[in-house]
Order: structure tokens, then C-alpha cells, then sequence
């Protein structure tokens, strides 16, 4: 392994205190909402987990049109949005929604995540395209 470059650092930097922030986030959320438990719906981990596919995706679909600093795509993207969601959280939240027994609450929460998280991320890229075209049309007139 060799040196890291100024590059790099600034990447680890941003990725960090992205985390620190997205993390901080997610734990606001956690207050604010109900997060489940036993055979609950667990709503802070869901909307938590869409809205950041959705952030997610916006990113890409922007910084994929325009020139984005490689640190500000990972403080975004890794480190923010990365502390913001919570993956982990839904496989230990549907074991527990399936040991209480609550099968159908498993099921529409699963589901959700994954058909949700999906279909936010595609508009997310969406919005985030057409967002720069947009904008590029309105700069030229």
C-alpha cells in the first residue's frame, strides 16, 4: 500500500463527515418517527431507506451530467446518504417482524423497500437528468 493522495484524503475527509452527518440524520429521524417493533410497522427505517434511494438517485442522474468533484459525490453519496439509510436495519426489522409472527407486515415492508427503494431511485436519476437539461435549455435562451 502505497501514500494516499490529496485527492484521497479529501475523499476520506468528505466520506466522514458526510457520515457523521447522515448518521446524526438518521437518528433525528428515529426520534421523530416510530421505528416498529414486535409486529409494528417500522416507518422510520422505511421513509429513511426510500428518501435516500431518492436522493441517491438524484445524485447520480446529476452527476452523471455535469462535471461533480469525486470527494463531493462521496461525501454525498457514500458518506451521507450511506450514514442516512439503513440496510442492515430492515434485514434485522423483517426477522423480527417474522418471529412475532406478523407475516403480512414482513411482506408489505420488504416489498416496500425493495419495489420503493427501486422506483425512487429510477425517478430520483430521472429528475436529476432532466433537471440539468432543464436548466441548460432555460441558460441558452
Amino acid at each position: 500500500m502505497g501514500k494516499f493522495s490529496a485527492a484521497e484524503w479529501m475523499d476520506a475527509a468528505a466520506v466522514f463527515a458526510g457520515g457523521c452527518l447522515g448518521s446524526l440524520a438518521r437518528h433525528g429521524v428515529g426520534l421523530l418517527i416510530p421505528d416498529g417493533g414486535g409486529i409494528r410497522f417500522p416507518w422510520a427505517t422505511f421513509c429513511v431507506n426510500l428518501a435516500g434511494s431518492l436522493a441517491l438517485g438524484w445524485l447520480a442522474g446529476y452527476a452523471g451530467r455535469r462535471a461533480v468533484p469525486d470527494w463531493l459525490k462521496e461525501g454525498l453519496g457514500t458518506g451521507l446518504l450511506g450514514g442516512f439509510t439503513t440496510f442492515g436495519a430492515v434485514g434485522a426489522q423483517l426477522w423480527e417482524l417474522l418471529s412475532a409472527g406478523a407475516y403480512g407486515t414482513a411482506v408489505a415492508y420488504g416489498a416496500g423497500s425493495a419495489i420503493g427503494g427501486f422506483a425512487l431511485a429510477w425517478y430520483g436519476v430521472r429528475l436529476g437528468e432532466n433537471g440539468m437539461r432543464s436548466r441548460k435549455k432555460g441558460e441558452s435562451s
